[in-house]
């Protein structure tokens, strides 16, 4: 808990909470208070597990919906991974402890799915990284959770989520169809189905990662580093998703 209080998160709430209370002893403009407070609020509410977890729960619902409307996957199926990130350049293409959690559990779960599914491919989609991309990685993690290596293909070029749906839409170009499931943290899968049903790609939803409390308690109406962290995935898609629409898929 001490760690907690001592975040830069906390310092900064506690510079809030000094200038609230300052305003409002000194009686000063009226707009100023209620500014102060609204701020103050604001900075409450935005790690507050409660809020946060009510935030990407709505994304996570949306992408819930969306699976419910496909079959599960059957044989020749292919699984489109996206990658999530990196947490650290990696040094080798063996280097899997430099990949991100929500890569790490993204490749976990499509690497099951594959393992089960008859004559199932994975096509593994990311290229943040210099030398080794995160492809690399994660079909090296995929290869050493049991998944041949003849079943995977990466795509190394993408750097953001459209261009992960327009590079993979290339790669299945003149292809035989084939059933394709999109696997994806379920906060992200609401942004990556809409881009690659944009880029031409008639995908059914996968979503794996899920990241919103399930049952909630008193503990999490006071702020913590895991409401931090889910606010801001939150804020990230529901951003992104703006974005995509008004600017990208124009």
């Amino acid at each position: 808990m001490r760690d907690l209080l001592l975040t830069p998160y906390w310092v900064l709430g506690y510079a809030l909470m000094a200038s609230t209370a300052i305003a409002f002893h000194q009686g000063r403009g009226r707009l100023l208070r209620l500014s102060s407070a609204a701020v103050l609020g604001l900075w409450w509410l935005g790690a507050t597990p409660l809020v946060a977890s009510w935030a990407l729960g709505a994304l996570e619902r949306s992408a819930s919906a969306e699976a419910s409307a496909c079959a599960p996957p059957a044989a020749h199926a292919w699984f489109i991974v996206l990658a999530g990130g990196l947490r650290a350049q990696p040094r080798s293409a063996q280097d899997v402890g430099a990949l991100s959690a929500a890569s790490l559990r993204r490749t976990i779960a499509a690497a099951r799915l594959a393992r089960e599914v008859p004559d199932s491919r994975m096509l593994i989609s990311g290229g943040m990284g210099r030398r080794w991309k995160e492809a690399d990685l994660m079909g090296t993690l995929a290869q050493r959770l049991g998944v041949a290596q003849d079943r995977i293909e990466l795509e190394r070029r993408s750097h953001d989520t459209l261009q992960n749906a327009r590079e993979v839409a290339r790669m299945l170009r003149g292809t035989p169809s084939h059933p394709l499931y999109l696997v994806t943290s379920a906060y992200h899968m609401p942004r990556a189905w809409m881009s690659f049903r944009y880029s031409g790609l008639q995908v059914c939803a996968l979503p794996v990662d899920f990241e919103s409390i399930p049952k909630v308690s008193p503990e999490d109406l006071v702020p913590d580093a895991a409401g931090l962290r889910m606010m801001s995935y939150a804020l990230h898609e529901y951003l992104g998703i703006v974005y995509y629409r008004l600017v990208k898929f124009r």
